[in-house]
C-alpha cells in the first residue's frame, strides 16, 4: 500500500500520465463498456462513488485501489489485456466500499480479517473471470479471457465449467460461485494474499500507527454479515445466500503456523501496551498441514 500512497501525490500523477496513456485507458474502458454488461456495471459504481482512474508505472502489482483518494490505479507496465481483468477487479472492490466493507480489514479480530479478506479477493476475481467471459463470448476476442486464464487458473477453470450448463452467456450467480470456489482452490494465491496482507499487512502496520492500536482488531462480523455485503450479483441480491455460512467452511480458514505466531506476538504486544484484553479467535484458525518455506 505503501507503493500506492507514493505514486499518489497529485503532481506526480500528471506527470506520469501523459495522452499515450490517457489512449490507453480510454481504449480499456470503451472495450468493458462496449462488450460486457458486467464490466459496465462495475464501472457506473465505481463512477458513482466518485473515483478517478489514472495510470502509473510501479512493480509487483498490475493495480491498486486508493479508497482515501478515491483513485483506482492500472500500472502502465502491464498488457491491456492483462489490465481489463485487472480494472474489472478493482472496480469490484470499490463497489465492495460502498456495501460498508472496510478497506483494509485491520479493525476486525484475525479470524474475521482472513474471513473478510479472502472473500474479498475471491470476489473480486469471480467477477473479473465474468467480464472477460462476456467480453470473450460478445466481441469473440479471447485475449482478456486468456490473460486472466493464465493468472488465475483455478477461478477461470470453475467459471468456465459452471458456464458450460448455461444456455446463455449471461453470467449467473452458479458462475460466481464456482469463480470465488476456484480462488480459494489455488493454495498459491491464497498463501501469497495471506503473508502480504495479513502477516505483512495488517499484523505489521498497526505498529507503525502506535496512538491507533486501540482500534485494531476488535470488531466482530460472521460469515452471513460479510457475504450479505460482499457477494452481490448484478441484480444486488447475494449470490451465497443458498450457504450464508460459506466462509466457516474449514478449507476456507486454513493459515499457516507462522501467522497464528505472528499474531500471537503482536496482539500480546498491544494487549501489554494498551491494557485492553485482545480477542484471541485466531487460535481456532486450522492449520495447513505442511508449511512450505517463503
Amino acid at each position: 500500500m505503501e507503493a500506492l500512497r507514493h505514486i499518489s501525490d497529485e503532481n506526480s500523477l500528471i506527470m506520469l500520465c501523459p495522452a499515450e496513456m490517457k489512449a490507453r485507458l480510454t481504449g480499456i474502458v470503451g472495450k468493458i463498456e462496449k462488450y460486457s454488461g458486467t464490466g459496465g456495471m462495475l464501472l457506473k459504481q465505481a463512477y458513482k462513488n466518485g473515483y478517478k482512474l489514472i495510470m502509473a508505472f510501479g512493480e509487483g502489482w498490475a493495480g491498486q485501489v486508493d479508497a482515501d483518494r478515491k483513485l483506482i490505479v492500472l500500472n502502465a507496465w502491464e498488457s491491456d489485456e492483462r489490465l481489463i481483468e485487472t480494472l474489472a477487479h478493482e472496480c469490484c472492490h470499490v463497489r465492495q466500499f460502498s456495501h460498508g466493507v472496510d478497506y483494509g480489514c485491520g479493525m476486525y479480530n484475525i479470524k474475521d480479517a482472513v474471513r473478510l479478506h479472502r472473500c474479498k479477493e475471491a470476489d473480486a476475481e469471480a467477477f473479473a473471470a465474468a467480464v472477460c467471459h462476456e467480453i470473450r463470448i460478445s466481441s469473440g476476442n479471447e485475449s482478456p479471457w486468456k490473460a486472466f486464464a493464465s493468472d488465475r487458473p483455478f477461478v477461470a477453470h470453475g467459471l468456465e465449467k459452471a458456464a458450460s450448463n448455461q444456455k446463455e452467456s449471461v453470467v449467473t450467480p452458479s458462475m460466481l460461485r464456482a469463480a470465488f470456489d476456484g480462488w480459494y482452490a489455488d493454495e498459491r494465491v491464497v498463501r501469497a494474499y495471506e503473508e502480504n496482507y495479513i502477516e505483512k499487512g495488517i499484523l505489521t502496520e498497526c505498529f507503525g500507527r502506535r496512538k491507533n492500536l486501540r482500534d485494531y482488531f476488535h470488531k466482530e462480523t460472521t460469515s452471513e454479515k460479510i457475504v450479505s455485503m460482499v457477494c452481490v450479483d448484478d441484480k444486488g441480491k447475494c449470490y451465497w445466500s443458498d450457504n450464508p455460512a460459506v466462509l466457516n467452511e474449514r478449507h476456507r480458514l486454513l493459515v499457516d503456523r507462522t501467522t497464528v505466531r505472528h499474531a500471537e506476538k503482536v496482539l500480546t504486544g498491544i494487549e501489554k501496551m494498551t491494557g485492553i484484553k485482545q480477542n484471541h479467535s485466531y487460535r481456532e484458525l486450522p492449520i495447513r498441514r505442511t508449511t512450505a518455506v517463503r
